[in-house]
C-alpha cells in the first residue's frame, strides 16, 4: 500500500501487545451500523492513568494547568438524557438509569491534554472519541490531515472518532511527526497521542494485511480500510483510473439497498482549460466476504499487472492530450450518445469534428460541474460538522463537494485567467493516469453530439481524385474553388460599409436532382480540406424563432471549425415573396438578416425557383446552373465511383464504360447502382467487380420501376 494507508511495521505491533496490560483486548465490534474498532477497558487500567486522575481529583486546591498542557489522559463517560436522548459525557462512572447529579467542572477537564470519552454498550466499555486539547497536538494534526474528507480541522478542540479511520490511512505520516517531535516540552504529548492510538488501530492493520494479500477478500463493512482518500483506483468495467476524493455509505431507500459509494475525480478537458470533473462508483452491499479484485473498484497497486495498467492509461492520456483543441478527424468506433434515457451506444464510421467547447454549450444538461484541475489560488476548508461516518439523505449526496461554490467559482475564474496567455498547460504523469477516455464532439454524418472513445480517432485519408472526377465544367470548377478559398484567408479587405456585413460568399447551385449539386460541395470542402456542415431547409423549423436559433447555432459552428455549410433544398426560402403568405414571409426574413452578416462559405442548393425573390439575387455572389447529364459526363461519374472502390474493377473496360453511359441515369442513381452491385460482389466473397453484377443490378432497378425504360435501351433512371 502507499504511505496514506500504510500498514503498522512488525516491531510495532509487539510493542503494542508488551505494553498492554492483561486486562486488556482488542477485538472489532459495531454499533447503529458503524462499522468500529474499539478497546474494551475494565476497572484494572494502566496504574499512571489511574493515578493520575486520581491524584487530580484529591487536590483541588491545585493550580490548574493552562488548556490543553497537562500530558495526561482524562476519560470520559457518556450519558444519555431519559427522554430527550441527549447526550452527555461526564468525568465519573455513571450508574445505568441513574440522573445527573451535577455540572462537570469545565476548567478542571481543559487542563488535559487528550479526553478519552468511553461508551457503555452490553455493559463493557468502549472507546468511543478522543477530544485532543493541546495545541501541540492541534497544529500538527491540522497539518497532517488537511484534505482529509470529514473533518472538521478547524475546530478547537479536534474530535475524531473510533475507528480513527484518518489515523489508519495517514498511519506512517503520523509516526513520523511523533518521531521528530522531540522539544521535551511537547514529546510527552505526541507519545500520549501515540499510545493511546496504537492499541486501537492494531486490527485495522492486521485486517489490511489479509485485504492486501494474493485473492484477499474483504466485508462490506471493513471496506472503508481498503479505500483511503487520494488513492489511486481501478474500474475495469471503465478501464481507467480514477483518484478517491472520499468514501461513504449510502442507503438508497426506494429499492432498500445500501451502497458504499466512492466520490472519484479525473482529468477532463472543457475546451478552454483542463479541469477535474467528480463521479461516482458504487459497491452494491453484499453478505460475506468479496475478493477485492472482483469489487467495481479497487486500488489501483493491487491490480496484478500494476505496471502495465498504468503505462497503458498514461500513454492514453497523453492520446487524450493530443486532442486538446478543435480537430477535424475520422472516426470508426462506438460512440455514447448521453442525451438519450438512458445513454445509446452506437457504432459511427465516417468524419467527426473533436470540440469539447462546443459539445458543453449545445448539451448545457449533460454537463457537470468542472473543478479547477490544480489548487494554487486558495485552499479549501472541509465543510463543518459532515461526519463521513453519517448516511447522507439522497442521491446523489447534496455533499458531493465538500467546499463552497464561491471559492470554486473564484478559483474557476482565476483559472480561467491563467488560460488567457495561451500556453496549454502539460499535464503530470499522475494527471495523465487518472485522463477521461473520452472525447467530445459532433458526428457529421449522422449530425448528432456524441462522446467518442480516444483509440478509434483517426487521421482523414483525404481523398485526391474528388475534385478531379467531378464532372462539371473546368472553368466552373477553378471559380468554385477560387472562390472558396480567397474566402477562407480574407479578413476584412472586402467588408460592407456596417462592420460584419458583407462578408461571407453565397453560392447558389441550380439543377434537376442527381447532376451532382450536392457532390460539388463535398469535393469543394475535400479539396480545402475543411469540414462541411449540411443542413435540410426543413430542418430549420417552421417558426420564424426555429429558423432564427438554428441558424445562429449553424453559422457559429461554421465559424469555429472553418467550415463549408450546405443548406440543402432551399427553395422555400428562394422563391419570391407575397403579400398573402405572411408567415413564410417572415421565414424569409429572418434567413435573409443572418444571411447578410455570415462571414464563411455557404452553398445554397434547389431543384428549381419559378421567381427568385430580389432581396436573395442581390445576396449570391455566384448561381451555378446544372443540366442533366450528358453521356460523356456520365461516363466520367461511372469511372470515378468505379475508381473509389476497393475492389478490383479490371472489368469496367472503356467500352463497357461507354455502354452505360448510355443509360439516361443522374448521378444518385449511378452511385446507388455501383454500390449495389459492389454488395453482390462481397456477398459471393469475390474481390472482383463483375460486368455482369452492374447488369443484374440495372436489370433489377428496371423491372422494380426504378426509371422509366422508355429513357434508354436498357432502362434509364431518374428522379421522380
Amino acid at each position: 500500500m502507499s504511505s496514506s494507508a500504510a500498514t503498522l511495521p512488525q516491531g510495532e505491533f509487539m510493542a503494542v501487545v508488551s505494553s498492554a496490560t492483561a486486562d486488556e483486548k482488542v477485538k472489532s465490534g459495531s454499533e447503529g451500523g458503524d462499522s468500529e474498532a474499539f478497546v474494551d477497558v475494565t476497572a484494572a487500567e494502566t496504574s499512571e492513568e489511574s493515578k493520575n486522575e486520581k491524584s487530580t481529583d484529591s487536590t483541588p486546591s491545585e493550580p490548574l494547568a493552562e488548556p490543553g498542557m497537562k500530558c495526561e489522559t482524562k476519560r470520559q463517560y457518556e450519558v444519555v438524557e431519559k427522554g430527550t436522548k441527549e447526550v452527555t459525557w461526564v468525568d465519573d462512572v455513571p450508574e445505568r438509569f441513574k440522573d445527573l447529579d451535577s455540572a462537570d467542572d469545565e476548567a478542571k477537564r481543559a487542563q488535559y491534554a487528550v479526553l478519552l470519552r468511553t461508551r457503555l454498550v452490553e455493559g463493557k466499555q468502549k472507546l468511543h472519541s478522543i477530544v485532543v486539547q493541546s495545541p501541540y497536538l492541534r497544529k500538527a494534526l491540522q497539518d497532517l490531515l488537511i484534505g482529509y474528507p470529514g473533518l472538521a480541522l478547524q475546530k478547537d478542540p479536534l474530535e475524531f472518532v473510533s475507528p480513527f479511520k484518518a489515523f489508519v490511512h495517514r498511519w506512517d505520516d503520523f509516526i513520523k511527526i511523533c518521531d521528530s517531535h522531540g522539544v521535551e516540552d511537547t514529546d510527552g504529548h505526541f507519545q500520549l497521542l501515540r499510545s493511546i492510538l496504537e492499541p486501537e488501530v492494531k486490527a485495522s492493520f492486521i485486517s489490511l494485511r489479509n485485504f492486501t494479500a494474493p485473492h484477499g477478500a474483504i466485508d462490506f463493512d471493513q471496506l472503508w480500510m481498503l479505500f483511503p482518500p487520494g488513492a489511486l483506483l481501478y474500474s475495469s468495467q471503465h478501464d481507467s483510473t480514477f483518484k478517491l476524493k472520499k468514501a461513504e455509505i449510502y442507503v438508497d431507500q426506494t429499492k432498500q439497498r445500501t451502497y458504499y459509494l466512492l466520490h472519484c475525480y479525473y482529468v477532463d478537458w472543457n475546451g478552454k482549460r483542463y479541469g477535474r470533473r467528480v463521479d461516482i462508483l458504487a459497491i452494491p452491499e453484499y453478505d460475506g466476504s468479496e475478493r477485492v479484485l472482483d469489487l467495481p473498484a479497487y486500488p489501483l497497486e493491487m491490480h496484478p499487472s500494476t505496471e502495465l495498467i498504468r503505462e497503458t492509461l498514461v500513454e492514453r492520456g497523453r492520446r487524450f492530450e493530443s486532442f486538446a483543441g478543435v480537430l477535424y478527424r475520422a472516426y470508426d468506433g462506438i460512440a455514447v450518445d448521453k442525451g438519450s434515457s438512458p445513454p445509446q451506444r452506437k457504432h459511427i464510421k465516417g468524419r467527426i469534428v473533436i470540440d469539447a467547447e462546443l459539445y458543453e454549450q449545445n448539451n448545457a444538461n449533460q454537463t457537470t460541474l468542472m473543478e479547477p484541475l490544480r489548487r494554487t489560488k486558495m485552499r479549501l476548508e472541509p465543510v463543518s460538522g459532515f461526519d463521513n461516518n453519517d448516511i447522507p439523505p439522497s442521491f446523489p449526496p447534496a455533499d458531493i463537494y465538500d467546499f463552497r461554490f464561491d471559492q470554486i467559482q473564484n478559483e474557476a475564474i482565476a483559472s480561467a485567467d491563467d488560460a488567457k496567455s495561451g500556453d496549454k498547460i502539460e499535464l503530470t504523469e499522475e494527471e495523465l493516469l487518472i485522463c477521461t477516455s473520452t472525447l467530445k464532439g459532433y458526428s457529421l454524418r449522422t449530425k448528432e453530439w456524441l462522446e467518442f472513445d480516444v483509440a478509434p480517432v483517426l487521421d482523414i485519408q483525404f481523398s485526391n481524385n474528388a475534385w478531379e472526377s467531378l464532372a462539371l465544367d473546368n472553368g466552373y470548377k477553378k471559380m468554385l474553388l477560387g472562390f472558396a478559398k480567397s474566402q477562407s484567408n480574407i479578413g476584412n479587405e472586402f467588408d460592407d460599409v456596417i462592420e460584419g456585413k458583407g462578408k461571407g460568399m453565397i453560392l447558389l447551385l441550380e439543377g434537376p436532382p442527381g447532376v451532382g449539386k450536392t457532390l460539388t460541395v463535398e469535393s469543394v470542402a475535400e479539396e480545402m480540406r475543411v469540414p462541411l456542415y449540411t443542413i435540410a431547409a426543413g430542418e430549420l423549423g417552421t417558426e420564424s424563432w426555429e429558423v432564427q436559433n438554428q441558424l445562429r447555432q449553424a453559422f457559429d459552428i461554421a465559424a469555429a471549425w472553418k467550415a463549408v455549410i450546405l443548406l440543402d433544398e432551399a427553395d422555400i426560402f428562394l422563391e419570391k415573396r407575397t403579400l398573402n403568405d405572411i408567415r413564410r414571409n417572415q421565414l424569409v426574413s429572418v434567413f435573409l438578416q443572418h444571411l447578410e452578416y455570415y462571414q464563411g462559405t455557404m452553398f445554397l442548393t434547389t431543384n428549381r425557383v419559378e421567381c427568385m425573390d430580389p432581396a436573395f439575387q442581390s445576396r449570391i455572389h455566384l448561381t451555378l446552373p446544372y443540366q442533366n447529364l450528358t453521356p460523356e459526363s456520365r461516363a466520367k461519374v461511372w469511372k470515378g465511383f468505379f475508381k473509389n472502390l476497393s475492389v478490383d474493377t479490371s472489368d469496367m473496360t472503356e467500352e463497357y464504360v461507354r455502354k452505360l453511359a448510355e443509360e439516361d441515369l443522374n448521378g444518385r442513381q449511378i452511385k446507388n447502382a455501383v454500390k449495389m452491385a459492389q454488395l453482390m460482389s462481397a456477398a459471393e466473397e469475390r474481390e472482383k467487380l463483375e460486368q455482369a453484377d452492374v447488369d443484374h443490378v440495372l436489370d433489377v432497378m428496371n423491372k422494380n420501376g426504378s426509371w422509366d425504360p422508355e429513357r434508354s435501351a436498357l432502362g434509364g433512371a431518374s428522379d421522380p
